[in-house]
């Protein structure tokens, strides 16, 4: 320690009491080190947070008071019974706090090792105060663990009063049972916001029976937010310059395993549906339904809550109410499924990890369909966010875990399917035929998804629609309603037309499995294989999903096939193979009966009988009736064979030949290209075109054959090179890419002014 630190440390006060403008309160104390040179380090490191230069990264919505730190050289230490506080529950993280003698005694569970042998008692950011967020404002933190408000401090206490002495204990177990660090506070204006503050709103409610510690127990997943926060650069307040505390914190955020991923998401997800559920029942009515579950068999709580007995998922409240009994008590605190297996989240992405909870729906769960590599995708205005940059801002809005998808909730409960004549057929067909067990059926040219496996119980269908990784969205089909849930439409989009195709094609699928004879062949059973595009290690049977493209608007020849078929489609009566048939009341199938229905792999549900096959074209079966149980639904329909998928076309170019490819669609505008670049310099075509008023307009594009969404980086990029280049013309920018753009560079790009192409607009 130098003369001079040696100095400036000496000058430090030793009474302990606390300026009325502090809001940083430096110390040490020798019981947290053996060694003399660790109390030098420590003089070094409190004169170093003394100089509020060294806070020039704190920005000024998080604490619009400014920095007045205040250093110790010596404490005042008090002696303290162990039983004082040892009934307070202690949380990792966490300040437990209770009143003591004058005024209020925290515990914490720091070293002291994480700050060189420093301790910070801080009163936290009073910028919350504006939100009248005041329960969980965050009010004092000692490093890396707070105190949060949830109702144990009484705010109307006298010691808060104007010129009262608040004294405040500090208790450091692992360093020390039994001393006590005494701070005295007299008339602190930030401590005095906060009592203001809190004593105009009511006391917050604890939250009831078991769950009246959840927010404390989220401790170190809460720590982990806020330092993911930080690296995504929000709210940053270090002593380092901002670049190097962001690095720092990416780097300590990258140290952290796929588990504390997945338990923060667990956390935050059920710590929602908590506060949900006490927000439209009450504790007291909430409690009671907790406690009414525990008395249910799992079955019995399905069946009340996902509303079976009436429409499927119709009441949108009950269902979280059974995602959360589902999450609490049956996942093994988020480690498993409800059947015991455990979720193998080591060979995912953390975003997939920290999503999965929170995408995840009900009856993916209590249906048992998914398997170790099946996660859920959490789509965002057309983008994968399970795709973006780890440090992407979006993921740490609390916007963004609110959104539940991008469809409408409106065309959801009017959602008519124009072609449910299908699945009425499919589902009244008689062959009592389940669909193929977890059958694949790959979907070839979509830049996202690459197949669809469908799993078929008693009640319904479960469908889900995986990209090259195996992670879905999900669908289900009501097989006593015949409806889709419309799972897809929320989370996918609103646009009704493509919402139609899509439930036609899985409506298609469904109709083959029921209607068609001599299953594997007529849908080109290829075996169990994994699936085109997979890049995972799941077999499945696999089946040929036919790439058709339904044409939107035909000629007059499509037109006249389409609506004979349509006509011819209902006039069959069924189908003559082995079929079921339903029992008067009471009656049961002999056991002959059943054990033909079993060899036929057929489900045979209470009151219906087995009846086997006659020959195939006998008893006066029309022709065209042959021609129909024989074909699949897509070949039925006329297409242009010449036509090509062109989302399969480009998904096979080269980065050049996606350049090319880019090229004949400006030219369809009349741009004339001028120039082209074989390496990446920012900018790959350069065209230009004379605009209406007879100016000359410049054309500088990017061009990006990307799968996964262009991020801000590329697109700050290409603004810088669009800056730098020079022209007497009129500059207009355009980016084009064959996937989709993230919301930081949608914002970017309108922020500057540049067109936006992806690959849906391509198709067009």
């Amino acid at each position: 320690m130098t003369p001079e630190k040696e100095e400036i440390f000496d000058k430090l006060p030793k009474d302990g009491q606390v300026k009325k403008d502090t809001n940083f309160v430096w110390f040490t104390f020798e019981e947290m080190y053996k060694k003399p040179k660790n109390l030098q380090f420590a003089a070094k490191q409190i004169t170093k947070f003394l100089d509020v230069k060294n806070y020039v990264n704190l920005e000024e919505a998080t604490l619009p008071d400014g920095i007045h730190p205040q250093g110790f050289q010596d404490v005042i230490k008090e002696k303290i019974d162990y039983s004082e506080y040892s009934n307070l529950p202690v949380f990792k993280n966490k300040i437990s706090i209770k009143k003591y003698k004058d005024g209020l005694l925290f515990v914490s569970d720091e070293t002291g090792k994480k700050e060189g042998n420093t301790m910070c008692l801080s009163i936290n950011d009073t910028s919350v105060l504006s939100k009248k967020n005041i329960c969980g404002a965050s009010v004092f933190k000692l490093h890396s663990s707070e105190y949060t408000n949830y109702g144990e401090i009484d705010w109307e206490d006298s010691m808060f009063n104007e010129g009262k002495t608040l004294n405040i204990y500090l208790v450091y177990p692992k360093i020390k049972k039994n001393l006590a660090i005494k701070f005295s506070f007299k008339d602190n204006v930030h401590i005095k916001k906060y009592v203001d503050f809190f004593r105009l709103n009511k006391k917050p409610i604890p939250w009831p029976g078991e769950f009246e510690y959840y927010r404390h127990k989220m401790s170190s997943q809460n720590l982990l937010f806020q330092d993911w926060k930080e690296a995504s650069g929000k709210k940053v307040i270090s002593p380092l310059d901002k670049e190097s505390h962001i690095k720092y914190m990416k780097e300590k955020v990258n140290q952290k395993q796929n588990y504390d991923f997945f338990q923060l998401g667990y956390k935050l997800v059920v710590g929602d549906l908590i506060l949900n559920q006490l927000s439209e029942f009450g504790n007291e009515v909430f409690l009671k339904l907790i406690n009414q579950a525990k008395q249910m068999s799992f079955d019995e709580i399905v069946n009340i809550y996902s509303n079976k007995t009436s429409k499927l998922h119709e009441s949108d409240n009950y269902l979280k109410f059974l995602k959360l009994l589902i999450l609490i008590y049956y996942t093994n605190g988020g480690t498993t499924f409800i059947d015991g297996r455990p979720i193998n989240y080591e060979n995912k992405t953390k975003l997939d990890c920290y999503y999965f909870w929170q995408v995840v729906q009900p009856f993916d769960l209590y249906e048992n369909v998914l398997n170790k590599n099946n996660f859920p995708i959490k789509i965002m205005n057309g983008v994968k966010l399970n795709d973006l940059d780890l440090f992407d801002k979006i993921h740490t809005q609390s916007e963004t875990r609110m959104h539940h998808g991008d469809g409408n909730e409106e065309l959801r409960l009017n959602f008519k399917f124009k072609n449910q004549f299908i699945l009425d057929e499919a589902m009244n067909s008689q062959t009592g035929y389940l669909m193929p067990y977890d059958g694949v059926w790959p979907i070839k040219g979509d830049p996202y998804f690459k197949f669809v496996k469908f799993r078929e119980t008693e009640e319904m269908i479960t469908i889900l629609v995986c990209d090259e990784n195996e992670r879905y969205i999900s669908e289900v089909f009501c097989k006593k309603t015949y409806k889709f849930s419309g799972a897809i439409l929320m989370n996918l989009t609103s646009d009704e037309d493509l919402i139609q195709e899509i439930y036609t094609k899985l409506a298609g699928v469904i109709r083959d499995c029921k209607i068609l004879v001599e299953r594997d062949s007529t849908m080109g059973y290829r075996g169990r294989i994994k699936p085109y595009g997979c890049k995972t290690d799941s077999l499945y049977d696999v089946y040929y999903y036919p790439r058709v493209k339904y044409i939107k608007n035909p000629d007059a020849e499509y037109s006249k096939r389409e609506k004979e078929y349509l006509n011819e489609s209902r006039i069959f009566s069924g189908s003559r193979r082995a079929h079921i048939r339903k029992l008067p009341e009471g009656s049961e199938p002999s056991k002959l009966q059943m054990l033909l229905a079993k060899r036929a792999e057929m489900h045979l549900p209470s009151n219906h009988t087995y009846v086997k096959s006659s020959v195939w074209g006998e008893n006066g079966m029309t022709k065209k009736e042959k021609i129909y149980r024989s074909k699949s639904i897509d070949g039925l329909f006329h297409y242009n064979k010449e036509e090509m998928d062109k989302a399969f076309k480009i998904s096979y170019l080269s980065p050049s030949g996606f350049e090319e490819y880019c090229e004949k669609y400006l030219s369809q505008d009349k741009w004339k290209i001028t120039k082209k670049t074989n390496h990446d310099g920012g900018i790959d075509i350069r065209s230009l075109k004379e605009s209406k008023g007879g100016s000359i307009q410049y054309l500088l594009v990017q061009c990006k054959h990307w799968k996964k969404p262009i991020p801000p980086g590329q697109m700050r990029d290409f603004i810088t090179a669009c800056n730098i280049e020079k022209s007497e013309h009129e500059k207009v920018k355009m980016f084009i890419t064959s996937s989709k753009f993230s919301p930081g560079a949608k914002e970017l790009a309108e922020n500057h002014n540049i067109k936006l192409i992806d690959g849906d607009i391509l198709l067009n």
